[in-house]
């Protein structure tokens, strides 16, 4: 890894309504889960991070959980990145791609 500041990012996609999609339910503490699983992503991203690194050229990181359309976030965070690296995680909703790869698609498009 170059030794420049790192800056990770989750986003949480806000839900269309407080009854989920198509009239669903949402599960009970659903929000919370979303906030408990982010901060278990950043902290994952942060060891890869710290592995990848030596001690003595371990770049700056900071970190921050968003609350956005994913694309758009990932739009706006690019204009002022030198890279922007995507990861994967779960499945998103439209069959069996991962929700990254959506984003990619469209962030690339």
């Amino acid at each position: 890894m170059r030794n420049v500041p790192t800056h990770l990012v989750h986003v949480i996609a806000p839900m269309a309504t407080s009854e989920g999609w198509s009239g669903i339910p949402i599960i009970a503490n659903y929000a919370d889960w979303q906030e408990e699983r982010a901060r278990e992503i950043i902290e994952q991203a942060d060891k890869v991070v710290a592995e990848a690194t030596s001690t003595s050229r371990a770049p700056h990181v900071t970190s921050e959980v968003l609350h956005a359309a994913i694309v758009p976030a990932l739009v706006d965070l690019s204009k002022s990145a030198d890279m922007v690296v995507v990861g994967c995680r779960g499945q998103g909703g439209v069959g069996p791609r991962p929700r990254s790869t959506e984003a990619l698609r469209e962030f690339r498009g």
